[in-house]
């Protein structure tokens, strides 16, 4: 009996590999036509990641191109109780890609499309297909970029099931933090949101962090993720409070911020010199002291913005 390393760095027995149906493999054949495909080389490929664990690849491979097409997928291998493995670019360390009882792998790298970019939102709407350098190449012209690095150009949906971190992660958070709503396709085929675009929202179960992290298991992470975005260094707003002189007991300021939302996350950094930058202007009769004494620093990591 041959024998393969499972996950806990040991090695055991080779699980029953049961072979494809004839009526799942001709259905399938007939929808996708050359996008289904068994070729040994290219399953080999949907079965290696960059985890440790030796590959495992699965019996075939299916390139979907929308929703519908991995609904279909889902429920025609749930009928017969096949495996489904989703697969973005493989760059993932879990080991979650191999097809240890064989099975179907749906390969998401065709849904690359960037739905809808909303800058006063803070907010991208993207398929799962998208990795992070494409992403952060269309955000560059808003003044926006997308936080989470892995250390890879890993696609977001496969980031999402990961729930994966980087260097950025102290200052931004991870996916968990930065992903507002998903759509999903569960394990019999039925696609659901899991929230609206709304961040205010209190009504139902919390699907959206129950499916980050995943790893596959739960749902294949479909269209559309609304991930935060967050403002550029070079990009990010130094504001001229105007302020009232140090003879009064209490000042005050008024700030304009260039995004809707910003203004209630706020943090104020002041000169530890008061007198630092003060000029007298003139608004009508009043004289108006304005001192360079606070700075935008971006929304903070976990205040939903």
């Amino acid at each position: 009996m041959s024998t393969v390393l499972n996950t806990t760095g040991q090695t055991g027995p080779t699980p029953t590999i049961r072979p494809l149906p004839d009526s799942v493999v001709s259905s399938l054949k007939a929808v996708f036509n050359s996008r289904f495909t068994s070729n040994a080389s290219v399953c080999l490929l949907h079965g290696t990641d960059e985890s440790a664990y030796a590959p495992r690849p699965p019996q075939a491979v299916v390139f979907a191109e929308s929703t519908d097409e991995v609904s279909f997928i889902v429920r025609s291998c749930a009928a017969h109780r096949i495996p489904v493995i989703p697969f973005g670019v493989g760059s993932s360390v879990e080991g979650h890609l191999l097809a240890i009882k064989g099975g179907i792998c749906i390969d998401m790298s065709r849904m690359n499309a960037i739905v809808d970019i909303r800058p006063d939102d803070l907010t991208a709407t993207v398929q799962a297909g998208v990795t992070r350098e494409q992403l952060n190449e269309d955000l560059v012209h808003t003044g926006f970029f997308f936080s989470v690095d892995p250390g890879a150009n890993a696609s977001i949906g496969g980031m999402v099931a990961t729930a994966a971190s980087g260097t950025n992660t102290v200052r931004y958070g991870t996916m968990r933090d930065n992903v507002l709503s998903l759509t999903v396709v569960t394990a019999d085929g039925e696609v659901i949101r899991t929230a609206r675009r709304a961040r205010k929202s209190s009504a139902g179960y919390c699907l959206t962090q129950l499916f980050i992290g995943s790893e596959g298991t739960l749902t294949a992470i479909l269209p559309s993720n609304i991930n935060r975005a967050h403002p550029l260094a070079s990009k990010r707003s130094s504001c001229k409070p105007a302020v009232r002189p140090r003879s009064f007991k209490s000042w005050s300021a008024v700030i304009s911020f260039p995004r809707m939302g910003w203004q209630v996350d706020c943090r104020v950094k002041h000169s530890a010199n008061e007198d630092a930058d003060m000029v007298v202007q003139r608004v009508g009769r009043l004289p108006v002291w304005t001192q360079h004494m606070t700075r935008w620093r971006g929304p903070r990591s976990g205040s939903g913005l």
